[in-house]
């Protein structure tokens, strides 16, 4: 029998090293006393579960997905979402993380899911994106569009 194949999003040690680059490329230390932070991203949620203990903490962490099950790691407040609306206020994150979510909208579902991260965004808050490929269809639409964006 083969060993089962690698999944990096239940892997602790890459999705830290994950977490590290993004926190990284995206200037973020330490973040300031109340700050909130949204990640989205498929599977175990330690990229959240970093930056809940960067700083943001567990009131300041938020995390949305489409199945609960595959959490597996804490600290930080999971919904559970279908679709792409997000079900919070306008301007509520400092910062969010799209990692890999967009590949899996198809058209204007992509265009949905973007508005929805620019409407949960404060002013001057930071996006970090990430898409298979920096120069497919359902990144280059959106490319300028967001002065504070971090791209990988």
């Amino acid at each position: 029998m083969s060993p089962p194949p690698f999944r990096a999003k239940f892997d602790k040690r890459s999705r830290t090293a994950k977490a590290q680059k993004i926190a990284m490329l995206s200037g973020i230390v330490r973040p300031t006393p109340g700050a909130t932070m949204l990640y989205f991203g498929s599977g175990s949620d330690y990229i959240a579960a970093y930056f809940s203990r960067l700083g943001f903490g567990e009131s300041g962490t938020f995390a949305v997905g489409v199945v609960e099950a595959e959490r597996v790691s804490s600290g930080y407040q999971f919904t559970e979402v279908v679709g792409t609306e997000l079900p919070f206020p306008d301007g509520r994150f400092d910062f969010i993380i799209s990692n890999h979510v967009i590949k899996h909208f198809a058209g204007r579902e992509q265009h949905t899911h973007l508005a929805e991260i620019g409407r949960c965004l404060r002013d001057n808050g930071k996006l970090y994106i990430a898409v298979p490929n920096i120069d497919s269809p359902s990144w280059v639409g959106c490319r300028g569009s967001w002065p504070m964006a971090i791209c990988d």
